[in-house]
This record gives structure tokens, sequence and C-alpha cells, in this order.
């Protein structure tokens, strides 16, 4: 399996505080998978948990081709190398907005 990153912007469903009245977030998110496929069923299913609904996903891409662009920040580089099988999504910071853009 790789790791994949992509950057997703979710908003939460009715129950959930978690983002304290704001209305969505951005954020980086990275999972193992076999496929661009794989990682998205597997964000998705996991905002599902958590009682967030996926408005978009982009910039997905492996974690590898993002190093070899020099393009992953050393926070996220650290969650990538955190992933296991036990452990297989991992999310940076929640970036909250409170109106539409």
């Amino acid at each position: 399996m790789m790791a994949w990153i992509g950057l997703c912007e979710v908003r939460p469903l009715p129950g959930n505080d978690s983002l304290e009245g704001a209305i969505g977030a951005f954020v980086n998110v990275v999972a193992l998978g076999e496929s661009e496929e794989d990682f998205k069923r597997c964000v998705l299913s996991t905002m599902k948990e958590y009682d967030f609904e996926v408005i978009a996903m982009n910039d997905i891409g492996t974690v590898e081709e993002r190093e070899q662009r020099e393009d992953l920040i050393p926070e996220l580089s650290a969650l990538a190398q955190s992933l296991t099988e036990e452990y297989p999504i991992q999310f940076d910071e929640f970036q909250a907005y409170e109106a539409e853009e």
C-alpha cells in the first residue's frame, strides 16, 4: 500500500459541533491505499464516521510524488510516516471558515 495525500473540504453534519459553529473547513488528509479511488473511499467513510460531509477533494497524489516535487511540509510528512494498518488515515489541523467564500 502507498501513502496518499489530498486536501478535503468538509462540512459538519447536524449535531457535530467539532468546528465550534463554523460552516466548514479545509483539512489535509493522508491515508494508505492501493489507488486514488482507495484513498477517496477511505476519506469518505472516515469523515462520515466523524459526522462530516465531504464537499470536495483536491490535489490528490501519493506522498512519494509530493516528496519528489519537494512539495510536502514536514508536518504532513510526519503524519504520512505515522500511518499503519491499524491507523491507515491521519488528519492535519482543520482550517475552519465561517461563511461561503
